[in-house]
């Protein structure tokens, strides 16, 4: 339970301060809930997805698209 903590927080940096990635998550806060999310895109092959989820609520969302609509740059 120890790892899958540590998993799912944001890393710190040496200054205290708190980092909105860690272990390959993005981290913030939304309406009072913590999200976690992934998102990846090939711009190669044209698609992309994003995965989010919402732990205290047991929660996660999948979206794969054939585009490159879902990229965190968009």
């Amino acid at each position: 339970m120890v790892i899958k903590k540590a998993l799912m927080a944001p890393a710190t940096f040496e200054d205290g301060s708190v980092s909105p990635y860690g272990f390959g998550w993005y981290f913030q806060e939304y309406n009072g809930e913590k999200l976690m999310w992934h998102s990846g895109w090939d711009p190669d092959a044209g698609y992309s997805a994003l995965m989010l989820r919402v732990p205290k609520r047991q929660l996660t969302f999948i979206v794969l698209a054939n585009s490159e609509g879902l990229w965190w740059g968009n």
